[in-house]
């Protein structure tokens, strides 16, 4: 696995890109999801998950009241995450 600074780089653009709760498309800062971010790198470097897990993890860390979330994204940041990171 690569270091951790670049994990976090590739990760955040991946989110920054896929934009679960559309943050980015309404002008917010490039850091908006560094929490979930921070959040995702440590989880891939410590649990080092499938597919189907990692899915199911980033669900809980995008789910809220305020935004509802699109499956679609969350299996497509997922399968990015994972084949950059290979």
């Amino acid at each position: 696995m690569k270091d951790i600074k670049k994990i976090k780089k590739i990760i955040q653009d991946l989110v920054n890109k896929i934009d679960p709760w559309y943050l980015i498309e309404m002008e917010a800062p490039y850091d908006e999801y560094d929490v979930q971010v921070n959040r995702i790198v440590s989880f891939l470097v410590n649990k080092k998950p499938n597919q189907f897990i990692l899915e199911g993890e980033l669900r809980s860390l995008f789910h809220t009241k305020e935004f509802e979330l699109e499956e679609e994204k969350v299996i497509e940041l997922a399968k990015k995450i994972l084949s950059q990171l290979k």
